[in-house]
């Protein structure tokens, strides 16, 4: 996963593993280790939430 301010120099980094290596851009990451992932460009914020994971856990203490 790559992520940077500005999208140029993003770009740029990426061509160059690119060039060394094999790989595939999957776009935006939604999920990353079971944290999601919100973006709101046009305010130029990130958030981050566990909640589906809190609510999974929660369900399999009432069901213990």
């Amino acid at each position: 996963m790559i992520a940077g301010k500005n999208i140029c120099e993003v770009d740029k980094l990426i061509a160059q593993l690119k060039k060394k290596f094999k790989m595939n851009d999957l776009g935006a990451a939604k999920k990353i280790l079971g944290i999601e992932i919100h973006r709101n460009r046009r305010e130029e914020k990130l958030f981050q939430s566990q909640k589906k994971y809190i609510e999974k856990s929660i369900g399999e203490i009432k069901h213990a």
